[in-house]
Order: structure tokens, then sequence, then C-alpha cells
């Protein structure tokens, strides 16, 4: 089959290769299925078996087709600890997002910049081979689906800042490095503000504007803490927001015991600053904070999301150095709940971003 190949661009130097741990293919994750894999899958002896089962191997739920999810969430094609359609017709029948994962491609006026995720524990690990020895295989993964063009973006492609502003391509690009040049994984929440201070000065620091970022980053912290906490009861959600500030420990389901009072802190170990410096890098260089909405609510985003990673991690190691379990719990927490999959949280940054705005009168 012929297909016409993206260009894609790797900016970041790092290592991935599948253990087959099985973390992606047995989380209850919504997993599209590209229209034209649909038929192909359908004729093959997988899904036959499945529906002889009873089992309802591809759903159509609000108008997309979508992997079949067993009642524990896990992929009804996983069968005997790998994935079922790759055994029977190969690695490229496979829905793009499977092929994909943990690699995460975003199209601009240069072609799609990949990055990871570090929702899977290999990516923690920076083991296997190097991601630029498997782009021929991501081009093939994007050249054959629907779901991404072919094509770069346009040239006069402008990128979201704030509020109705924006910036040219070009201009992004300068203004993302300078962004960077003050990220190094020291103290990743100062940094990431001082960086959304940028942006709203397009490279310069302000001090002033610095002070209001600060005086809401407690408040929407707090409440990222109770919403991942209770993501489905508003009521106990905005109770537990103002004990976290009023520097109470309230009970966490998701460790099962108190929370320590709430103050951000920095990496406590060189093992984990390093780690959150790379993370920040995908993010950034992997154009990660441009892939949807505005850039300012993306920083803001990224600048709470390491605040509540770090402050989940210092509560379940007690501040001692964390083991690959710990940091790959703390990552698949941030990156599926907070980054990831929730129109909360992305509602969430829309109103950091506004209320950063009004006190500096740009709404």
């Amino acid at each position: 089959m012929s297909v016409c190949e993206p260009t894609i661009l790797n900016p970041i130097a790092q290592n991935f290769s599948c253990n087959n741990c099985g973390n992606c293919c047995t989380r209850a994750w919504k997993v599209k299925v590209d229209p034209e894999k649909v038929s192909p899958l359908e004729r093959s002896r997988i899904f036959q078996s499945l529906q002889s089962e009873g089992f309802v191997p591809l759903p159509v739920i609000a108008g997309e087709t979508r992997v079949g999810r067993r009642g524990n969430g896990a992929c009804g094609f996983r069968q005997d600890g790998g994935c079922a359609i790759h055994a029977e017709l190969g690695p490229f029948a496979k829905p793009v997002v499977c092929q994909l994962y943990p690699f995460s491609a975003v199209n601009t006026p240069d072609g799609y910049y990949l990055s990871l995720s570090f929702s899977c524990p290999t990516v923690l690990e920076n083991s296997g081979q190097e991601v630029s020895s498997q782009i021929p295989d991501l081009k093939r993964a994007l050249g054959e689906s629907s779901f991404f063009s072919n094509h770069a973006m346009s040239a006069d492609t402008r990128v979201p800042l704030y509020g109705q502003e924006s910036l040219p391509w070009v201009e992004y690009l300068a203004l993302e490095d300078e962004l960077w040049k003050v990220v190094t994984g020291e103290n990743p929440m100062k940094e990431l503000l001082q960086a959304a201070t940028m942006v709203l000065h397009q490279g310069r620091f302000e001090m002033e504007t610095f002070s209001a970022i600060v005086s809401e980053f407690s408040f929407f912290t707090a409440y990222g803490i109770a919403a991942l906490e209770h993501p489905k009861d508003g009521d106990k959600r905005e109770k537990m927001c103002l004990a976290l500030q009023a520097e109470e420990q309230p009970y966490s389901g998701l460790l099962g015991a108190k929370l320590p009072v709430f103050l951000p802190s920095k990496p406590g170990h060189e093992v984990t600053r390093r780690l959150f410096h790379r993370y920040m890098e995908n993010q950034i260089r992997g154009k990660q904070l441009i892939s949807e909405g505005t850039l300012l609510s993306r920083v803001l985003m990224l600048a709470v999301s390491c605040t509540i990673a770090l402050y989940y991690l210092g509560a379940r190691t007690e501040e001692k150095e964390p083991t690959k379990e710990d940091l790959a719990w703390v990552f698949h927490l941030v990156e599926t709940a907070i980054s990831g999959h929730s129109n909360v949280f992305h509602d969430l940054f829309r109103q950091y971003e506004a209320a950063v705005l009004r006190e500096l009168a740009r709404a």
C-alpha cells in the first residue's frame, strides 16, 4: 500500500521500546478506531470469536467506532498477554491510537512534532531504542490514518496566546526558546509561572504580572487536588479545596490516608528533578502546549500539574527517594486525569487564565 507520509520532527533525544507491560491496554481509555480499519477488523478471526462470545468488539458510541472494553476496562482484543489484532493482522492493522502510544504527534507548519506520554512506565525509564529509529513506522501509522493530515499546517498559522491574542508561527518558535531558557527542573512551579508571565509579555519577565499569576495559583492548585479526589461530587470538592487552603489535612481516597498540609515543593532528589525536566521538555519542545486551547492556559496547567504531582509524590513517599512504582503512579495520575482526559480541568485552566487577565485588566 502506497501512502503519503507526513514530516515528523523529533526535537528531544530520548529512548523508548515497548516491553508489553499491558498498562495501556488495560486502562479504561476511549480508543477511537480509524474508519478505514473497521472493515478489515470485522473480517478478522479475533473479531468473529469475540462476537460469538456475546462481546461487542467495536461499539459505536456517540457516532464514533471505539475499541470494546471489558467490565474491568481492559481492551477486548488483549488476549494471552498481547494484542490479538497485532498477532493476526500485523501492527499496522491496529487503531492508530494504539500504534502511536506512548507517542504524541502535534501538527504544525513545520510538520508533526513528536513527544512521549509519561503515563507509560517504560517512558519514565528512558530505556530502549532511540526514538529517532522509530520514525519510519510512526510516519506510516500517521500516513495511513484519516485522523491525521499528510500535510503540514499552513505557513500563516497563528498560535493562540491568551484571550484573543495570537502570534505567527515563526514568532511563537522564538517565544518558545525564551520560555525554555527558564525551565531547569529545579523548581517546576516557579519556572513555569515565570514562563506564564513571559507568555503575557512575549518573552519578557515582568514582576507585577508574575505576582498576579502567583496570587491565583494556590486556589487553582487546591481546587485541582480536590477535583482529583472528588471528580463527580461538587460539594465535597468545594469543601476539600477550602480545607487545603486552610492548611488542614483532609483524607485522600487516592492514597488511603490523610494528605499533608498543602505546600508547593521542589524535586527533592536528582532522579526526580531530571524526570520532571524531561517531562516539561516533552510538553514544551514537543508542542503539547499548543495542541489545544491557549498557550497561557496550557502553561498554567503544566505548572499546576507538576505542583500536584510533586505534592502527591511527597505524600506517597513521605519525602523519601521515590521508587519506579511511585513515579509511575503519580505521572499516570497527572497525565490521565489532568492533562489528557478531563474537561473539568480544561475548564479550570481557562478560568485561571481569565482570572489573571481580569486582574491585569487584559480581559
